[in-house]
């Protein structure tokens, strides 16, 4: 693969997980199942893990509760070739629950470790695992600072 090729396949990659982080946050499960290979397997380290497209974003479900901000930092790409590539990515995410539901909204810090499969010509998830480093509890309700 050519210098241009392999810069496009990058960029397609930040802008496919531009769209997983803003689809997760507004709870756009729909247009969060399409970013997926029909066979990604998923875990989020300590937490949960399962495979499957239709799982992974039928389990956004779980969160209707609560609010999410997720932001994500300094790809470190690698195409291995004209259809794979993998990914880590620095992440912090907030999770805000509202008052009186009895859960700790949080901040965490770490990382997602993704690959990634050319699939009908666009780039999709077909592996991810999600570390956090570290984990601050915000309180039940969290608003700024």
């Amino acid at each position: 693969m050519d210098a241009i090729r392999q810069l496009q396949a990058i960029e397609d990659i930040k802008r496919l997980k531009a769209r997983y982080c803003r689809f997760v946050d507004l709870n756009r499960r729909d247009e969060l199942r399409k970013l997926f290979t029909d066979d990604i397997t998923y875990e989020f380290q300590g937490w949960k893990k399962g495979q499957g497209a239709d799982s992974f974003a039928g389990s956004a479900r779980d969160f209707a509760d609560r609010h999410s901000f997720h932001r994500v930092s300094m790809p470190d790409i690698e195409i291995l070739s004209e259809s794979t590539a993998r990914g880590v990515w620095a992440m912090v995410d907030i999770i805000e629950y509202p008052e009186g539901s009895g859960k700790t909204s949080s901040r965490g810090y770490g990382y997602y470790h993704e690959e990634y499969r050319k699939v009908n010509g666009a780039w999709r998830i077909s592996s991810l695992l999600m570390v956090r480093h570290r984990v601050e509890e915000l309180g039940p309700r969290h608003s700024g600072g």
